[in-house]
């Protein structure tokens, strides 16, 4: 099983069955605005969405949100986050990924401009 790391929006990849994907994206939940999944589409599942506080816990601290997506079958897919307070409408930033699910075992392909990191386990 391999982890595909992606921090950075609009990234494109490729990634087998057995792979999950992990999107990492800072987040400062006492301001009110949190990353939530605006879509899901194609064969992908939520395996986790949570946040964690980064250092010491200290109010108005900062932290990351961390989800993870597992393929589910072959195919395009797409996952998109949106940051915004729960009681408002309009985002005031968004996050997305594409990924073309193959049914290799392993093989990673990447394009776009952002941040990919492997992790094999």
């Amino acid at each position: 099983m391999t982890d595909i790391e992606v921090r950075t929006s609009g990234a494109n990849i490729s990634a087998s069955q057995s792979d999950r994907v992990v999107v990492r994206l800072p987040e400062n939940s006492t301001t009110g605005y949190q990353w939530s999944i605006a879509e899901i589409s194609g064969a992908l599942e939520v395996e986790s969405n949570e946040f964690f506080m980064r250092g010491q816990v200290m109010p108005g601290g900062g932290g990351e949100r961390v989800v993870i997506v597992r393929p589910r079958g072959s195919g395009q897919a797409r996952l998109s986050l949106d940051l915004k307070r729960r009681w408002e409408q309009n985002p005031i930033d968004h996050f997305e990924v594409g990924v073309n699910v193959t049914d290799q075992l392993s093989g990673l392909s990447v394009q776009g401009a952002y941040t990919a990191c492997v992790y094999q386990r």
